[in-house]
């Protein structure tokens, strides 16, 4: 059985992630920000072993040396970088193809 540990500087994240989508009206009510956000949560937790994986290219190495998509919206893809050790995967950073460090993995 695979093993999911999620850092917490992620788990904060992610928790920080539903009032932002909430104050910054990608979401009219906060309930279903926080619904968004435990979707994610749930893809990493019960999807990401079974996930296509990525090698993590150079320049962002330092957060994983893989990445998974994870399905967010039709605009946007979350990437979950991660350390994988036989059954045990470490998801130590989330981001999404919004950001400048991350957009070029769409390309990919």
């Amino acid at each position: 059985m695979e093993e999911i540990i999620i850092v917490d500087s992620v788990r904060i994240y992610m928790a920080d992630l539903v009032t932002i989508l909430f104050k910054k009206a990608y979401f009219s009510y906060e309930e279903n920000a926080l619904r968004y956000v435990n979707s994610l949560v749930d893809q990493i937790i019960t999807e990401l072993p079974y996930k296509r994986h990525h090698t993590t290219p150079t320049r962002l190495i330092k957060h994983g040396q893989y990445y998974a998509k994870l399905n967010g919206s039709k605009r946007t893809v979350w990437y979950a970088f991660f350390e994988k050790k036989e059954n045990r995967y470490i998801v130590k950073h989330i981001t999404n193809n919004h950001t400048a460090k991350a957009a070029f993995l769409n390309g990919l």
